[in-house]
């Protein structure tokens, strides 16, 4: 069965160091991420076992964890490393992921920046 089940994590926040203008990833500088996971959660709802979902706990350590890989010059990569931790978990069907600045890099009348990217895994 084909299921379009989803874990949607929308307002998350974690500090990174990224970006192309001069000093902009001489600190760590604040994201806000909204993450959407695909996967079939029918076992999950029926049995109420952790382990038959993605265990949305670990979701903290992966943003951790692409951060400390070191500082990048655009949001894509680090949105890249965010979505291919999540994608480890066999299970995942397509993940997305949403991260914008806080800051405003553009000044005041641009607002935010973002970017979304998205990834399915290959049927097996």
């Amino acid at each position: 069965m084909n299921r379009s089940d989803r874990i949607f994590l929308p307002d998350l926040s974690f500090d990174a160091r990224v970006g192309v203008l001069p000093g902009e990833s001489d600190l760590p500088q604040e994201l806000s991420a909204c993450l959407e996971i695909q996967l079939d959660l029918g076992t999950a709802a029926a049995t109420d076992a952790i382990d038959q979902t993605f265990d949305y706990r670990r979701i903290p350590e992966i943003l951790a964890g692409a951060s400390a890989q070191g500082p990048c010059d655009l949001l894509e990569t680090l949105a890249g490393r965010i979505l291919t931790a999540i994608l480890e978990d066999r299970r995942v069907q397509a993940a997305g992921v949403r991260l914008a600045k806080r800051s405003l890099p553009l000044g005041p009348r641009c607002g935010p920046v973002s970017v979304e990217l998205w990834r399915r895994t290959e049927p097996t």
